[in-house]
């Protein structure tokens, strides 16, 4: 019985650590400080990738009527402009679940403030797609031009690996696969042992 009940604790334990990492957040790439203003990046993988990469941008107290511009400079002195889609707030029920779960990306419209309390830690939240042509070190460049013409740059460096699944899917698929194959053949041999007996 100990022999079954192993592979099947390996198995279980495998699949609870899946939703975790995949609460954890986005990965952050950076934070970065234009001006008096504080900002994060996050892309959708550990690292960023050659291919399309999606950005998640976060700026903190942004005040309304600002204008916000993200580039990413390659090491060959490429220059890829990143396409920032303001994230929205979306209400969510009465008990406030929603509302709470909007805190990671919502966002009003491009310079704007949240509609309530929920979205003030980052008042601006924005996403784009950026592809990214090699590998090695990129500079992510983000420009902040404030209502009264002032500019405020910050500049942050990254590096860039070759493209392809994620090693932490391959790796937990493998895993999942070895324990499924060990655990069908746990039962087998027990079979066996039993006569044949279920």
């Amino acid at each position: 019985m100990r022999r079954i009940l192993l592979p099947a604790a390996l198995i279980l334990a495998m699949a609870a650590a899946a939703p975790a990492y995949a609460s954890a957040g986005l990965p952050k790439l950076m934070s970065l400080q234009a001006g008096s203003y504080a900002a994060t990046l996050s892309g959708d993988s550990p690292s960023a990738h050659t291919g399309a990469n999606v950005l998640t941008l976060a700026i903190f107290d942004l005040p309304e009527g600002a204008k916000v511009s993200l580039e990413l400079t390659g090491p060959a002195g490429q220059v890829v402009s990143v396409p920032l889609q303001p994230l929205r707030i979306v209400e969510g029920p009465a008990d406030g679940l929603g509302e709470a779960a909007a805190d990671d990306h919502g966002a009003t419209d491009a310079g704007g403030h949240g509609g309530d309390e929920h979205a003030q830690p980052a008042s601006y939240n924005a996403r784009g797609k950026a592809e990214l042509a090699s590998t090695g070190t990129w500079t992510a460049v983000l420009k902040i031009e404030d209502a009264q013409g002032r500019t405020h740059e910050a500049r942050g460096t990254f590096d860039a690996v070759k493209g392809g699944p994620s090693r932490f899917y391959l790796g937990f698929t493998g895993l999942l696969m070895g324990a499924s194959v060990t655990y069908g053949a746990v039962v087998r041999i027990q079979n066996k042992r039993n006569g044949g007996a279920r």
